[in-house]
């Protein structure tokens, strides 16, 4: 069917019946123009979504794994902790079968001095991490509920902390124990 600009009478009877399909034609086309750019733009918020949830996925990691690489440091520090006082209590042990007047007492000694050092700062040491620990766990729980769940099984023991402030009761203070060498 040819459309002419200048409609004749008889175009002109039709014209109503035509107006109608065009009607119907330019809503439905309206109508698909409408789902169209309703599926448009949900195809775009999906994209979003994915996007924004991707990045949270991967910020939740990041954070996940800083907490248990500050866990590991916290029991790497710990664990040098204790080789100290393992190595403070040899220190005594060596002191108690030396005389009492035997110049190496004064180097054990000072040993054990430099040792005490070291647990003080390995102490001070765990002390800053396990406040960044702390602060990184509370950042995250009340950021992202995902990255909460993926460290929940990351927990410091009070059993650690006492350990590690609890200082080995010194050997030589017995008094039998250095009398008995004499």
């Amino acid at each position: 069917m040819v459309f002419n600009s200048n409609p004749s009478n008889s175009s002109q009877e039709s014209n109503p019946l035509l107006q109608r399909q065009l009607d119907t034609l330019s809503a439905n086309a309206n109508s698909v123009n409408a789902t169209l750019q309703q599926v448009i733009q949900q195809q775009k918020d999906t994209e979003d979504r994915y996007q924004r949830d991707r990045t949270n996925l991967i910020d939740a990691f990041r954070e996940t794994t800083n907490v248990y690489y500050l866990t590991n440091l916290i029991n790497s520090t710990q664990s040098e902790i204790m080789t100290l006082q393992t190595s403070i209590d040899h220190q005594e042990s060596l002191k108690l079968l030396l005389p009492p007047n035997d110049p190496r007492v004064q180097e054990l000694d000072d040993r054990t001095a430099r040792l005490q050092h070291r647990i003080y700062e390995a102490e001070s040491h765990k002390k800053d991490l396990t406040t960044q620990l702390q602060a990184k766990q509370l950042t995250l729980t009340t950021s992202s509920p995902m990255a909460t769940s993926f460290m929940e099984p990351v927990v410091i023991s009070d059993q650690d902390q006492q350990m590690s402030s609890a200082s080995p009761a010194p050997i030589a203070s017995m008094p039998e124990a250095s009398t008995s060498n004499k």
